[in-house]
């Protein structure tokens, strides 16, 4: 678990506030296990007592998050049934009062606001700095290490000129932590009629009030700063009286249309409750989610991903292998070429992802232009990522050859027969892999002693979840574990490992440079560029 903390927790896609939340879950499981070592059963019956002893589901989440993360981390899957529960609907007249009852006190209405009006999140109010602000909106890295820009209501902007003015750029904002923000959003909750009102509530509240407004969930979405719609969907809420106003309008379609014409200015423009006036054209609003949904496409690969170890051809044959990242093919002598997909492809239908990179094309701006055409640098990151592979795979074929050198049989398919499983070659690949990159993965607890095989005379050995091979005997079976540790240690300071780990360090700062420029793309106030759509 040392090592999963080391590598996994604090390198996933969660804030550093939420990382800190599942190592204290993990901790919380180790006090639980004891001596014992942790399993997939044991976290089933850990999980099964939490949700006994009346832990609410939000709670359950959490742990089932973290714990989930360690047994992939493990090669394992976790599925624990959380029970769903509806979103706390509370009313938009309970914040306004809230928002009343701190303005006698400007900072803690400003705190207030940062929710309400913002759609901040706790952690995210906590960690605002001065500097995160630019003209009329905040500019941060919010959940998922996502870019937010955030629009100010003219009552928010106030009171954040008055409590910015004058002061250092990297001080923080609101100079309170998580606990102090809790603790003032039950008080104003308990004056206000509400006192079971949490921090997320506002921002939640924020949600289902602007989608009555504007009723458009990708503006929702926008100022929630949700990856997926599906979430902003589960934050809004609908109340008895949204559902009587839906059918009596189902007569009434004149009142409809009405309704919606009064909710726009004369020009068309849809204004937000005091947030910025959207008035751009659907067609480059659908620019700037493409802009968005590729930056999410730009990643590193993974050594986890499952589709990559379930499908990749560790056993060598000659041919040609369709996978997920595109083409591989190795010839007679084991060279590898690899051609990986359009980064743009699967975002949606071609013509728009062309309509997006003629709109960087033509941008006249010159971080936007390099992202495109025949060496720019999309085109780049794919070749690095096709390289990238090529060294992943020579270096397996390395380690496989090794694992070949002992005379025993590599059983490549999922039948039970005496010798190694592939599983001896990847686990010893991985952990090489790991370890160049200054990273532990397998540890001595991880060999456990030989089991049995139902229905066979056979034993099988275990590296973690990782069966690595099986035979008749215990003799053999120490042979192959004292082997599996020869090949991990060889290959951990093996020329290759240490340049892939060169490689991954360089992909991963383009990666990172490449959704930057995107998502600044996207955010722009003016989109620039054209096409022929």
């Amino acid at each position: 678990m040392a090592a999963y903390e080391k590598f996994g927790l604090f390198q996933r896609s969660v804030n550093q506030n939420t990382a800190y939340r599942y190592r204290g879950a993990l901790l919380r499981y180790q006090v639980f296990l004891g001596e014992n070592p942790p399993s997939l059963s044991a976290t089933y019956e850990y999980l099964g007592s939490l949700r006994k002893n009346g832990f609410d589901p939000a709670t359950l989440r959490v742990y089932r998050a973290a714990l989930s993360g360690y047994h992939q981390f493990r090669g394992e899957e976790l599925k624990f049934k959380v029970p769903d529960t509806s979103a706390k609907y509370v009313p938009w007249e309970i914040i306004q009062k809230m928002l009343a009852l701190a303005s006698a006190k400007p900072h803690d209405e400003l705190i207030l606001r940062l929710m309400a009006d913002g759609g901040l999140r706790r952690d995210e109010v906590v960690n605002l700095k001065i500097s995160n602000l630019e003209g009329n909106s905040f500019r941060f890295r919010g959940k998922g290490d996502k870019q937010r820009t955030v629009p100010m209501t003219a009552e928010l902007r106030k009171l954040v000129d008055k409590f910015s003015a004058g002061r250092p750029k990297d001080e923080s904002l609101v100079g309170l932590g998580e606990k102090g923000i809790y603790l003032m959003v039950k008080r104003y909750g308990a004056l206000a009629g509400m006192p079971a009102i949490t921090p997320h509530d506002l921002r939640r509240a924020l949600g289902t009030h602007l989608l009555k407004v504007t009723g458009n969930i990708r503006i929702v979405q926008e100022i929630l700063g949700h990856s997926n719609v599906n979430t902003t969907q589960a934050y809004t809420a609908v109340t008895l009286a949204d559902m009587e106003e839906a059918v009596k309008r189902l007569n009434n379609p004149i009142g409809v249309s009405e309704k919606m014409i009064n909710s726009q200015g004369a020009e068309g423009k849809e204004q937000v409750s005091g947030h910025r006036t959207y008035e751009e054209e659907a067609h480059k609003m659908k620019m700037r989610e493409l802009a968005r949904k590729l930056a999410d496409r730009v990643n590193v690969p993974s050594l986890w991903d499952k589709d990559l170890l379930r499908d990749i051809p560790a056993e060598f044959k000659a041919g040609k292998y369709s996978l997920l990242l595109g083409l591989i093919e190795i010839d007679k002598g084991k060279r590898v070429k690899v051609k990986c997909n359009d980064i743009g492809i699967g975002i949606a239908e071609t013509h728009l992802v062309n309509a997006l990179f003629s709109h960087l094309t033509t941008s006249g701006i010159s971080k936007f232009t390099e992202l495109v055409g025949n060496k720019g640098k999309l085109d780049n990151f794919r070749g690095q990522v096709e390289q990238y592979y090529i060294a992943l795979l020579t270096l397996l074929n390395l380690i496989t050859g090794d694992v070949e050198a002992y005379q025993t049989k590599i059983n490549f398919d999922d039948e039970i027969k005496p010798g190694f499983t592939k599983w001896f070659a990847l686990t010893s690949w991985i952990d090489a892999l790991q370890n160049a990159g200054g990273l532990s993965w397998i540890e001595e607890s991880w060999y456990n002693p030989p089991e049995s095989i139902p229905g066979t005379n056979l034993l099988q050995l275990r590296c973690g979840s990782y069966i690595i091979g099986s035979a008749e005997s215990k003799e053999t079976l120490s042979t192959y574990e004292n082997w599996h540790k020869e090949i991990r240690l060889k290959y951990s300071k093996n020329n290759l490992t240490q340049d892939i780990a060169i490689k991954y360090q360089r992909l991963n700062e383009s990666a990172q440079d490449i959704k930057q420029r995107l998502q600044e793309f996207s955010d722009v106030e003016h989109l620039p560029g054209h096409c022929g759509l």
